[in-house]
């Protein structure tokens, strides 16, 4: 008996031990490497603004503003991205990365100026994180969550490419980013259109001649790089968009998301902060205006500007007040509000 318990007590003391030790490892699994967490941020936002918002069109486009006006608009709200705290500590370094996993090209366009010059929407990377929504972060006590689907309608002109291939919506002829590059590589493993010599290298037929370039243009047996081939199709789909608003899904919604627009004005001898387009995103203007009279302490009204849309009118410069609350109560992100930098308060 006397060995039995022994035994007993042995087994309990060794679970024990087990359980301490599956804690200790959850606790360190918890206490995650804060340089690690703020370079996933860093690369999964700069993925987010390759996949969504930098176009070729938009090249070369200098590195500062492409970290500026592409990169930190990306991040999720209510993050931060502080290049200090990464493991790159420079811009500049982040990017040579980038160049030699194949996401980018830089290229020193001045003295000591650099932009980027190519960008490859189909590489893995960008696929893998850049997604099709831009993602709002969960906060307590927000009222909603508001997402952007970017979808892509297909021109007649490219009916054969995407004949009997799966699409969102079947009736519009609409393709999320990821379905046209299926799309195409199907496309182009069917027709056998992959140079047997140069690798990723693609020998356009007449359908893809025609409907890519302009007349004088076209030439017999155009070749060119596959991501080439993948954005050029891309780039002659018609964008759409759907809101996704709480559990609401807005219907399809031709041309890019329109963003929440601010701008200061100014009333006799005062000046005023102007928002519209809230409504786009289920924010009831009359609700914000009371909410943002609570902020700020001063006046702010519901109007109605010259196109006939709701305006909020807000007393005095209140662009950074406004932007916090849209982000943090309403999980808009940053990139889908337009407003003016807001000016430095005295003192400070």
């Amino acid at each position: 008996a006397d060995a039995a318990a022994a035994d007993a007590a042995a087994a309990d003391a060794a679970a024990a031990e087990g359980a301490l030790a599956a804690l200790a490892v959850e606790a360190a699994e918890e206490q995650e490497d804060p340089v690690q967490k703020m370079d996933d941020l860093l690369f999964r936002s700069t993925m987010h603004a390759l996949a969504t918002r930098l176009k070729p069109t938009d090249l070369p486009v200098l590195t500062s503003t492409f970290y500026s006006q592409y990169i930190l608009p990306s991040r999720p709200a209510g993050t931060t991205i502080d290049l200090k705290h990464t493991s790159y500590k420079k811009l500049s370094t982040f990017l040579e990365d980038l160049q030699a996993r194949g996401v980018l090209v830089i290229k020193e366009t001045g003295k000591g100026v650099t932009s980027i010059v190519e960008f490859n929407r189909s590489h893995d990377d960008v696929e893998k994180h850049g997604g099709e929504v831009a993602v709002p972060v969960e906060r307590p006590g927000k009222k909603t969550t508001v997402s952007v689907v970017l979808l892509y309608q297909q021109p007649s002109a490219l009916n054969a490419l995407f004949a009997g291939q799966p699409c969102t919506d079947p009736t519009g002829r609409v393709y999320t980013s990821s379905q046209i590059q299926k799309a195409v590589t199907a496309y182009v493993a069917k027709h056998g259109l992959a140079s047997p010599v140069k690798k990723n290298v693609v020998t356009l037929d007449t359908m893809l001649t025609d409907a890519l370039f302009k007349p004088k243009e076209r030439s017999f047996n155009m070749q060119m790089p596959y991501d080439e081939l993948q954005r050029r199709v891309l780039d002659a789909m018609n964008p759409h968009h759907r809101i996704v608003t709480g559990d609401k899904t807005s219907k399809l919604l031709k041309g890019m998301p329109p963003r929440i627009f601010l701008e200061i004005e100014r009333r006799g001898q005062r000046l005023v902060t102007l928002t519209t387009n809230l409504e786009w995103y289920g924010v009831e203007p009359k609700d914000f205006a009371q909410e943002m009279q609570l902020i700020v302490a001063a006046s702010a009204t519901v109007g109605t500007n010259v196109k006939g849309k709701p305006e909020v009118l807000v007393q005095g410069e209140a662009v950074e007040e406004i932007v916090k609350h849209l982000m943090e109560e309403y999980g808009i992100v940053r990139g889908l509000i337009d407003a003016p930098e807001p000016k430095k308060k005295k003192g400070k």
